[in-house]
């Protein structure tokens, strides 16, 4: 699982982030094989998106967080697939096994996903080490539903590319990539097509725990404020070929 990337801003100009939706552009690609995905040269075609950090006042719009990540969005006849490469000085994530609340044992990458004007929305999860968590709440404030979507014939996938070492304290880490696979035979469960013609909308977040930053820092694309479950925040989807 080992393996070495460079973290560095390969985004294009940081979005102007503002209390308002923004723009996430979604390109189609032709079905590939998901352990060659990380270096598929359709995501050199897709744009990039940096990370916000959580802003609690006006002095912390279009504030990058200490240690930086970007984004890209892709999707095939079978998947959406999320790619985010993000700096970390010290990886970590002490959760056994997927399912649950793994924000609270250590870092993650975390997606909102939903239709707007529908109740219905997703609240996905992966880890460094490349666990996962579906949670798929029916309306705003009802407990979620958590879902095994790890077997099937379009399972959820999670697969990570460490630049550092996992839950070591003693080094100092440079970073990690994570790619995300999520189904779209779940998304398009209730009857709306995830593809160019439908209207969805969508929030990256990430929770970064580092013994060198002073507290657990929260950032996200679109930006926003803490509550990442807040729709008013997310970016539209802009589905391109």
């Amino acid at each position: 699982m080992l393996a070495y990337l460079q973290i560095g801003s390969t985004s294009a100009e940081v979005q102007p982030a503002r209390y308002i939706r923004n723009e996430a552009v979604v390109t189609r690609v032709e079905k590939a094989a998901f352990d060659q995905l990380f270096d598929h040269p359709a995501w050199r075609k897709t744009p990039a998106y940096d990370l916000l950090i959580n802003a609690q006042s006006a002095n912390d719009i279009r504030v990058l967080p200490q240690e930086r990540a970007s984004i890209k969005y892709l999707y095939d006849q079978s998947y959406f697939y999320i790619k985010a490469d993000l700096a970390d000085s010290d990886i970590v994530q002490q959760a056994a096994q997927s399912g649950g609340h793994l924000y609270m044992e250590g870092d993650l990458l975390e997606i909102f996903i939903k239709v707007p004007g529908q109740p219905y929305y997703w609240e996905i999860y992966g880890t460094p080490h490349q666990l996962h968590t579906v949670f798929y709440y029916s309306q705003p404030g009802k407990v979620p539903a958590s879902l095994d979507l790890s077997t099937g014939a379009t399972p959820i996938r999670v697969a990570a590319r460490l630049n550092g070492s996992l839950n070591d304290p003693s080094d100092v880490d440079k970073g990690y990539s994570i790619l995300l696979a999520i189904p779209r035979r779940e998304l398009e469960k209730n009857g709306v097509e995830f593809t160019s013609g439908s209207q969805w909308i969508i929030l990256t977040g990430r929770y970064n725990y580092s013994r060198y930053l002073p507290l657990c820092e929260k950032s996200a694309y679109p930006q926003c404020n803490m509550n990442f479950h807040d729709e008013k925040y997310y970016a539209r989807i802009r589905f391109e070929q």
